[in-house]
């Protein structure tokens, strides 16, 4: 069954004021394939829109990429845009190359 939850193109940036303190995780269509995301889950927020059965185009199955707030795994400096300081976090070569393609850089908003 498709689920966003299983999509490669879907990324769960958490927002904080550090890794210990996660006040929410803001869920991301790379693709902006759903139009209920962005959006905030965790506590049920949006956990049932990740989770529904969905007939979306684009849903490749595979692992979220999943950002930490305090960006351990970033290359470089703050300087550079969010889709080249974070592009260590996304694991698959072909949602690396969407990320740089489109210069994706809506990671921690809404």
């Amino acid at each position: 069954m498709k689920k966003c939850s299983k999509c490669k193109w879907l990324v769960l940036a958490d927002n904080g004021y550090s890794n210990y303190t996660v006040e929410e995780t803001i869920a991301s269509c790379i693709l902006n394939a759903n139009p209920q995301l962005p959006g905030v889950t965790g506590y049920g927020a949006k956990d049932e829109v990740l989770n529904a059965p969905s007939e979306c185009a684009v849903y490749d199955f595979g692992e979220p990429t999943e950002i930490d707030v305090d960006e351990e795994n970033k290359q470089g400096s703050y300087d550079l845009p969010d889709c080249e300081r974070l592009l260590p976090y996304f694991k698959d070569d072909s949602v690396k190359a969407a990320v740089r393609a489109m210069g994706w850089i809506k990671i921690n908003s809404i």
